[in-house]
């Protein structure tokens, strides 16, 4: 793996299983991302017999970590990641050989960014705690944005939110509810 940066990182000490039989396809994997303690996983099983007719599911399970070094200097606009520490579990559904929705359960105890402040100061500021459930939807046809948020938690500015839902329903140059 090598990030933007040109940092390269490496798989190791994993296992991986690649099954197929007739329509049904099955990929696992299992892997340590060097200096890490805990396994990564990868599962992708698929049904269908040309990619673009595909239905499945991918399933990662990232385990808490800090993956700083891997994730800094990624560009979100105006700021810039600068560190991650946490993990992730992470449903991505398949439809018709292409993305569907995703389901993510982070644990995520610090996710910091570098911006600017009002004068043009560099400032960082963190996101802690961030503990949940999250899901996107997008609608390829229209590109309507669904993002819902259940039972999560979150840390910022010190000030705690503690378990509580949240929607959006974005639509690309209308609107944003």
């Amino acid at each position: 793996i090598e990030t933007r940066e040109g940092s390269q990182y490496r798989l190791r000490d994993g296992v991986a299983s690649i099954r197929n039989s007739g329509p049904n396809h099955y990929v696992h994997l299992d892997a340590f991302l060097d200096g890490n303690r805990a396994e990564i996983s990868l599962s992708l099983e698929l049904l269908g017999s040309r990619l673009e007719d595909m239905v499945g599911q991918l399933h990662v399970d990232i385990p808490v970590d800090d993956y700083s070094s891997f994730v800094q200097g990624i560009n979100l606009g105006p700021v810039q990641v600068q560190q991650l520490a946490g993990g992730v579990e992470m449903w991505i559904d398949i439809e018709d050989g292409r993305p569907g929705s995703v389901t993510a359960q982070p644990q995520i105890s610090r996710l910091g960014f570098q911006g600017r402040d009002q004068d043009g100061n560099p400032s960082l500021t963190a996101i802690q705690q961030l503990t949940g459930s999250l899901r996107a939807e997008r609608d390829e046809q229209t590109s309507r944005l669904q993002l819902l948020a259940s039972d999560l938690s979150v840390s910022w500015a010190g000030i705690n939110w503690l378990r509580f839902d949240a929607f959006a329903d974005y639509q690309p140059g209308e609107s944003l509810e």
